[in-house]
């Protein structure tokens, strides 16, 4: 179950490193969420993170913020469904107007929660 962990964290790092680096891809990709079926899978994929974060938990170094995080995903992934297209579009295009900036913000947020989660994840340390 570590090894989807660790996915997770590969996934967290290159979505940071594109929102940091290359922000404009990511406003690229954007009309692909913005469907009813990208709404899902965006939902989908919220909670497949959640669950696998719940699941690692147990045997990680911060099983408690682990399970904390692991509920945000999951809250999100129900978020995100209960938001629908037309609210998902007002957030894409309110942030698309602020510019680049937001983007690269959060891009470090999600490097930071990836490095963490790496290190979180590993086997907890024996005394």
């Amino acid at each position: 179950m570590r090894v989807l962990g660790f996915l997770v964290v590969a996934f967290f790092m290159i979505v940071g490193a594109v929102a940091l680096a290359a922000p404009q891809r990511l406003f690229a990709l954007a009309p692909l969420a913005l469907t009813p079926a990208g709404i899902y899978v965006a939902a989908g994929i919220r909670l497949t993170i959640g669950v696998i974060l719940l699941s690692v938990a147990a045997r990680s170094r911060f099983p408690s913020a682990l399970r904390v995080l692991g509920l945000l995903a999951i809250i999100g992934g129900f978020v995100t469904l209960a938001l629908g297209v037309d609210r998902s579009r007002m957030i894409v295009d309110w942030v698309s107007m602020k510019g680049l900036m937001p983007v690269r913000v959060f891009g470090v947020f999600v490097l930071i929660i990836g490095g963490f989660l790496a290190y979180a994840i590993g086997p907890p340390r024996e005394s």
